[in-house]
């Protein structure tokens, strides 16, 4: 009886889900049109699933007693997304809640995920760090996006896969997870996860991106055909090569390249690049300038309290000197009195009378 109420849910629910299922380029795939959800053995099927990651970038463990000692043997990571067969109000990461959040909030310890080496086969259980984003519609249905960001402590490339896959949530509370699809990360999901709230960082990438814009738009050129994309010759046509006739005989014919959407509007392009490319560099010199202000303004701060500080104990010592001047002074005009008294004295005795004998007896 539990099972067909559980059949007779599934299928309500997940028809229910295909209409509310807006378009997306993700998700969009014509061998999987009811995302996994459509069927009780289909939903089933979705308790587990074990996925294996690329990371060519990971480092990976070489056994040894010592934790911080690593190969460069090539490895996958395994994710294993799980349901509780008894509840299913929760969708785990290697035996971890990772959906819904407020589960979340109990994990102490980080994620964990199977490393295992494309050699040997041999595997290690190493934690890892997740960049996780979920996107909840007032219907229940959910989006879910993992992106691995470290293995054992060590940032790895901007360019592991990422993980999406819906998950549906009923009133009950029991959670469907639909089938898991991996895909490369844009550029912009690249510089956005790697560089966080680093403001530099984001402009650097916003600058390779550009550079890298411009770089194919050039070598698409280079490569001839209509924005990179040559023109295949007809079945029937390649037993008929001809010498061309003139020196632009071997230009593409097409009729509507000149009133093609992208041929009227690769003007505007280009405009927006150099203007990007210009606000760029306008961002970059006032960063610049402001930096060299700041540090010209410490420079000439330290300089001017130097300056202030030795000025203030060169006059401080001055009185010192002054009054010394004037004791010299003083000691100098009390010698030159005493010649002068010793001087008079002297004029004094050279003007007495000469005693004599005669004049004794008068």
């Amino acid at each position: 009886m539990r099972l067909v109420q559980l059949a007779t849910f599934l299928s309500l629910g997940a028809g229910s889900l295909a209409l509310l299922l807006p378009p997306s380029d993700t998700f969009q795939d014509d061998a999987v049109k009811d995302h996994g959800l459509s069927s009780e053995a289909a939903a089933i099927a979705q308790l587990t699933q074990s996925l294996r990651v690329g990371c060519d970038s990971c480092p990976f463990p070489s056994g040894h007693a010592d934790a911080n000692s690593f190969t460069n043997t090539p490895n996958d990571l395994v994710l294993t997304l799980a349901l509780d067969p008894d509840h299913r109000d929760t969708i785990t990461l290697n035996g971890k809640p990772l959906f819904p959040a407020i589960y979340t909030r109990d994990v102490i310890m980080p994620y964990t995920a199977t490393q295992k080496s494309l050699v040997d086969g041999q595997e290690f259980q190493v934690p890892i760090d997740l960049d996780l984003f979920i996107e909840t519609d007032s219907t229940g249905l959910s989006r879910l996006r993992l992106h691995v960001l470290g293995v054992s402590g060590w940032k790895t490339l901007a360019t592991m896969s990422i993980l999406e896959f819906p998950v549906f949530q009923n009133q009950g509370g029991e959670v469907f997870i639909g089938e898991v699809h991996i895909r490369p990360p844009t550029p912009a999901e690249a510089s956005a996860v790697m560089c966080k709230d680093n403001f530099i960082c984001r402009w650097k990438a916003y600058l390779y991106d550009t550079a890298q814009q411009i770089a194919a738009k050039v070598s698409s050129h280079r490569k001839g055909g209509c924005h990179g994309k040559k023109y295949k010759r007809p079945p029937h046509a390649n037993g008929q090569e001809q010498q061309p006739k003139h020196g632009h005989a071997d230009e593409h014919q097409n009729q509507n390249h000149g009133n093609s959407y992208e041929h009227k509007w690769r003007w505007f392009k280009w405009v927006g690049i150099i203007v990007r490319l210009v606000l760029a560099c306008l961002v970059i010199a006032a960063i610049t300038i402001t930096v060299g202000l700041f540090f010209t303004l410490v420079v000439s701060s330290v300089i001017h309290v130097l300056i202030s500080t030795w000025t203030f104990a060169r006059t401080r010592s001055c009185p010192f000197k002054r009054q010394a001047a004037a004791d010299e002074e003083a000691q100098g005009l009390m010698s030159k009195a005493e010649e002068s008294q010793l001087e008079a004295a002297g004029e004094y005795t050279d003007d007495l009378p000469v005693y004599s004998e005669g004049q004794e007896k008068q």
